[in-house]
């Protein structure tokens, strides 16, 4: 682990997701991808429940190091977004070509954090974080890893 690493990691991840896997800062794309698949399991079991939103907001805002304000207009750029399936592919391969693999299990652990928001996880949320993790590349092993990050 790095130094910013170790660092950021000791702020409770605060900005883990706002710079991108060679250390620049993570663009608009990047993060819109992240918010538009976090949308997409937030509304897998057909519904984006109060208790899925409000952590959303709250995790959205210090991954990424922004105010909740701002979350808002990417969460709503993200919600324009869904129905378009096809393009799914498209942010996850941002996701997995921009983050390395530390970050890569924190969006997962993002993901599994939201699902389980509304303290259900159907069986439709379970078919997309276990896809959501072959499609970020992440071992069983760094799913585990991102599994025990959300009761943190």
């Amino acid at each position: 682990m790095t130094l910013v690493k170790d660092i950021k990691s000791l702020l409770d991840n605060k900005g883990l997701l706002a710079i991108d896997a060679e250390g620049e800062a993570s663009s608009h794309e990047l993060l819109l991808a992240v918010a538009v698949i976090v949308v997409r399991a937030a509304y897998t079991d057909a519904r984006f429940a109060p208790e899925e939103r409000e952590e959303t907001l709250n995790d959205l805002s210090k991954l990424f190091g922004m105010e909740e304000r701002d979350v808002e207009v990417l969460i709503k750029e993200a919600r324009s977004q869904q129905g378009f399936d096809s393009w799914i592919a498209s942010y996850l391969e941002r996701i997995h070509d921009d983050f390395d693999v530390d970050q890569r299990i924190e969006v997962l652990a993002l993901v599994w954090r939201i699902v389980e928001a509304d303290g259900l996880i159907d069986s439709r949320e379970d078919a997309f974080l276990d896809s959501l993790q072959l499609s970020l590349g992440l071992s069983s092993a760094e799913a585990d890893e991102a599994q025990r990050r959300t009761s943190v």
